[in-house]
């Protein structure tokens, strides 16, 4: 399983990725999602309606492998009945099983 911070900045940098404790020091909010793997944080997206995104690999950071850009695109907001139709759609396509954490 992998982890995948997103966070929200008008000014992304990659140095501020060169630690945890550079991260945290640069953004206040951040949320992380566990996914099995690279593609399933691209079919996510894709659920979400972001096709387009960039991948920059992060060498000389000690915490972090890539940084994935979409900032091109826009977030939806979804209804809770648009929700339940995403997540619904989320477990058959990744076979993951209903939960709690994974509806978080």
């Amino acid at each position: 399983m992998n982890s995948f911070i997103f966070t929200s900045s008008d000014n992304i940098n990659a140095a501020h990725f060169d630690s945890l404790t550079t991260f945290d020091d640069q953004f206040n909010e951040w949320f992380d999602v566990v996914l099995g793997n690279e593609e399933e944080l691209f079919y996510l997206l894709a659920l979400l309606g972001i096709d387009s995104i960039q991948s920059i690999e992060l060498r000389d950071s000690d915490d972090f492998a890539k940084l994935y850009d979409y900032s091109a695109a826009n977030l939806p907001e979804l209804t809770e009945q648009q929700f339940d139709l995403f997540y619904e759609e989320w477990l058959l396509e990744t076979g993951r099983e209903s939960s709690m954490d994974e509806y978080g």
